[in-house]
């Protein structure tokens, strides 16, 4: 399976468990045609700090914070660059 969303828990806040949702549904389409296996996985924990997603691929993980500008998810096509230091336009 070319992607795959995890979130243990639920957000504190609604707008961002909307959000999640929306970004779960576009990567599901972005990483439709993808070979390779990508991971998003949503409220983390860390050392007592709390991180809200992260998303894996194969050369590159990345933070993702939510912030309340719904419905807007912006540079998910940066984000699904084969490298993350790509000069292909966005």
């Amino acid at each position: 399976m070319p992607f795959q969303a995890y979130l243990p828990a639920g957000f504190s806040h609604d707008h961002e468990n909307l959000i999640f949702d929306a970004l779960v549904r576009s990567l599901q389409a972005g990483c439709a045609t993808l070979s390779e296996p990508h991971v998003l996985i949503g409220k983390i924990s860390l050392f007592g700090d709390g991180l809200d997603c992260i998303f894996i691929k194969r050369d590159a993980i990345c933070v993702i914070e939510i912030k309340n500008r719904w419905p807007r998810i912006s540079n998910l096509r940066r984000l699904l660059r084969r490298t993350p230091f790509s000069t292909d336009a966005p």
